[in-house]
């Protein structure tokens, strides 16, 4: 069963962070140095 997406900003979220990338990017820039240190 393939669920789908009813908001286009949640597909636009499902998208960008499927990149590890970017995801990785986005997470070590906005997250401060003390939660990183905690979740990593």
């Amino acid at each position: 069963m393939k669920s789908e997406i009813a908001n286009k900003h949640d597909a636009t979220f499902k998208e960008v962070f499927s990149q590890k990338r970017i995801a990785k990017n986005f997470i070590e820039n906005n997250i401060s140095k003390e939660a990183l240190d905690i979740i990593d």
